[in-house]
């Protein structure tokens, strides 16, 4: 008996399960969606009716923006070495 098979075969299954499953919640979510969608228009329209002005709007997809890069400019030296060459006093660093 060649269990290679047997297992293919059921990979292939569980994977057309899964699709099935996908399209499913799909389908609830847009039916679930579309119930909202008219439960908030009703809403809107009596809120309107009342004197007040909503709107039903999606909310705008925000703009990937590129991070900042650090700039690789030389550092200033904070731990001077040897004399001072306005003063001329010597420092001694901390190691």
């Amino acid at each position: 008996m060649d269990f290679k098979d047997f297992t293919m075969a059921a990979k292939l299954s569980t994977l057309q399960q899964i699709k099935k499953l996908d399209e499913e919640r799909a389908k609830l979510l847009e039916s679930a969606k579309t119930d909202s969608l008219a439960r908030e228009e009703e809403a809107v329209n009596e809120l309107t009716a009342l004197g007040f002005g909503y709107e039903l709007v999606e909310p705008a997809r925000e703009i990937a923006r590129k991070t900042r890069t650090a700039r690789k400019a030389s550092a200033p030296d904070h731990h001077p070495k040897g004399t001072c060459p306005v003063c001329e006093y010597a420092t001694k660093p901390p190691a």
